[in-house]
């Protein structure tokens, strides 16, 4: 018995389809076959970014002049996890903007807003005394 592309299911629908039919174990299950139809749509991957030529995460996603030191989510991206700054040739950022965060990311320090800056600095505190 050959079945046509769109009358095959996978596996586990089958299993529940025969388990909801069978009332009983001794029942041999029933299969139902039902034709399925629908379109093939492409599905965009994620946003795509509005400047994708530029090299700079930053001038990629025209963020330029938005962000300052109380956005922890975007400077966080740029963190290691000890707090210190990623070099430049992991995080791709150009030198301007590098600098930039560097002193967005000592502000956030400065004013408690990294968790993770927070915490490190809190260790190396208890680690001295």
């Amino acid at each position: 018995m050959s079945l046509s592309k769109e009358q095959k299911l996978d596996t586990s629908e089958q299993h529940a389809r025969c388990h909801l039919i069978s009332t009983s174990w001794s029942m041999r299950p029933v299969l139902i076959i039902r034709q399925i139809e629908g379109q093939i749509v492409d599905i965009p991957i994620g946003p795509q970014p509005p400047n994708p030529a530029a090299k700079c995460p930053i001038y990629r996603w025209n963020l330029q002049h938005k962000y300052n030191y109380t956005d922890v989510l975007l400077l966080s991206q740029f963190i290691r996890s000890d707090g210190g700054m990623l070099p430049r040739r992991i995080t791709g950022l150009c030198q301007e903007e590098h600098h930039k965060v560097a002193i967005c990311v000592q502000m956030a320090h400065r004013a408690g807003r990294c968790y993770c800056l927070l915490q490190m600095s809190l260790f190396t505190l208890w680690r001295r005394s």
